[in-house]
C-alpha cells in the first residue's frame, strides 16, 4: 500500500479530499434531513465553512441548499442550519444527535467491511480512510468542547455533543427561564433581560444560562445587572473566554479602555479566534486610542473569522477613514450596511466620511438614522455638534 501511495499522490490527494468531503456531507445530512421533516422553512448546509456563503458552488433541493466552497482544502468542516421556527426541546435533541449517529454508522460500517473482508491496494486505502475520518469527525461532534467557534455572522458556534447537553439543561428550566432563553436567541435582548432578572444571586441556575443572561444585560445596556451576574461566575468557577470579553466590554462602559483591553487579551489567549473580542480590541484601538493601524490587523481577522459581521466592517470603514484611505473605507461601510441595514455604527461612521469630505448635510443626514436607530450611539451629539460648526465656519 506504500508503493500504491507513493506512485500516485496527486490522484490520492484528490481522493482524500473527496472522501473527507464524503464525510462530512453525510454528517450535516444526517442533521438536516430530520430538520426537513420537522420544519417548513429553509435548510441550509455549508461544506468548507461555519455559514460563508462566498466562494461557493450553490446547490439547491427543493428545500434544501448546500453551499459549498471552491477550496478543497477548507473541507474538513461545515455547519447545517435550521430556519428561524420554534421547535421543540426534545426535536431538537433527535436532529442534534442524528449527524453523530450517522457519523458511527460510517464509521462501524467501514470497519465493518474493512476487517471483514479481504481488500488490497485503492479499496483498502478508501476503506481505511472512510473509517478514519468517519471516527475523527464521530469523536469531533460527540465530546462536548467549551471552546466555541464562530458562525460568518460572529455568532458562537458549539460542536453537536455540548448543544445537546445545553438542550437537556434547557429542559430541567422552570418556563419563564425556557422564555428568556427563547428571547435571546431571536434577538430580543431587553425582554429577556427582564425575564433573566428572575435568576436566584446565589447563582443556582446553570452555568450556560447565567452566561446568556449576563449578554442580554449588557446588551440591553444594564451593565449593573450585567456586573452583578459576572461576580457570581467570578466567584465560583474560572473565567472562560466569553467571560473576559463580557468583562472587557462592562471596563469600557466604565471608561476604563486599557483594562478593557487587558480583558479583551486574556479572551484571546484562551480562544485565539474569539470574534467578539477581536473586534472589541479593533473598536477601541480606532475609537478611543486612535491607533487606527493596529486596528485594522485585529478586525482583518475578525472578518477572516466571520465574514457576515457588520460591526467589524464599520469599524474597520473608519479606521481606514481616518488613515486617509477614504474611498477603501467607504467600502467597508457600505458592505456593513447591506450585510445589516440598520446598524447605526455603520451609519455613525458613514456620517463620518463625509463630514472628513465637507459634505455636511449627507453627514448630518446619516447621523439623524443614527439618533433614529440608537440613541445612545457613540459620541453621534459630538459629531452631529462638529458638522454644524464646520458648517458654520465655511458659509462664513
Amino acid at each position: 500500500m506504500v508503493y500504491f501511495i507513493v506512485s500516485n499522490i496527486v490522484p490520492i490527494i484528490i481522493i482524500v479530499s473527496l472522501l473527507q468531503l464524503f464525510v462530512i456531507i453525510l454528517h450535516e445530512l444526517g442533521h438536516a434531513i430530520p430538520i426537513l421533516f420537522m420544519t417548513e422553512g429553509k435548510v441550509e448546509i455549508y461544506l468548507g465553512s461555519f455559514g460563508d456563503s462566498r466562494k461557493c458552488i450553490k446547490l439547491s433541493v427543493k428545500r434544501l441548499d448546500v453551499f459549498l466552497k471552491y477550496n478543497p482544502l477548507e473541507w474538513t468542516k461545515g455547519v447545517c442550519q435550521p430556519p428561524n421556527e420554534k421547535v421543540s426541546t426534545n426535536k431538537k435533541i433527535l436532529y442534534m444527535a442524528s449527524g453523530p449517529i450517522v457519523s458511527l454508522l460510517l464509521t462501524v460500517i467501514s470497519f465493518y467491511i474493512l476487517f471483514s473482508f479481504e481488500f488490497s491496494g485503492f479499496s483498502r486505502f478508501v476503506l481505511v480512510l472512510l473509517f478514519c475520518f468517519g471516527l475523527t469527525t464521530l469523536f469531533s461532534s460527540i465530546i462536548p468542547t467549551k471552546i466555541s467557534k464562530f458562525a460568518s455572522n460572529g455568532q458562537p458556534l458549539n460542536n453537536d455533543a455540548m448543544q445537546i447537553v445545553q438542550l437537556f439543561k434547557h429542559k430541567r428550566l422552570p418556563e419563564n427561564y425556557k422564555n428568556a432563553i427563547e428571547c435571546y436567541t431571536n434577538k430580543q435582548f431587553t425582554q429577556a433581560a427582564d425575564l433573566f432578572d428572575k435568576i436566584p444571586e446565589s447563582g443556582n441556575i446553570d452555568l450556560i444560562t447565567l452566561r446568556k443572561a449576563i449578554s442580554s444585560n449588557l446588551l440591553a445596556n444594564r451593565f449593573n445587572k450585567a456586573e452583578q451576574l459576572l461576580g457570581i461566575i467570578s466567584i465560583k468557577y474560572a473565567l472562560n473566554a466569553d467571560d473576559y470579553a463580557n468583562l472587557g466590554y462592562l471596563k469600557y462602559h466604565s471608561e476604563k479602555y486599557d483594562e478593557a483591553l487587558e480583558c479583551y487579551y486574556k479572551s484571546l489567549q484562551l480562544n485565539p479566534d474569539h470574534v467578539c473580542a477581536l473586534n472589541n480590541i479593533g473598536y477601541t484601538l480606532a475609537f478611543k486610542k486612535n491607533l487606527h493601524a493596529e486596528a485594522i490587523v485585529f478586525l482583518d481577522k475578525v472578518i477572516d473569522t466571520a465574514p457576515d459581521f457588520a460591526n467589524a466592517y464599520s469599524s474597520r470603514g473608519y479606521a481606514k477613514v481616518r488613515l486617509g484611505e477614504r474611498e477603501e473605507g467607504l467600502l467597508d461601510i457600505k458592505h456593513c450596511l447591506q450585510l445589516d441595514e440598520k446598524n447605526s455604527f455603520g451609519y455613525l461612521v458613514l456620517g463620518i466620511y463625509y463630514l472628513e469630505k465637507n459634505e455636511f448635510k449627507e453627514a448630518l443626514s446619516n447621523f439623524e438614522i443614527v439618533k433614529k436607530l440608537d440613541g445612545e450611539t457613540i459620541s453621534v451629539s459630538e459629531f452631529m455638534e462638529l458638522t454644524n460648526q464646520r458648517m458654520k465656519t465655511s458659509n462664513s
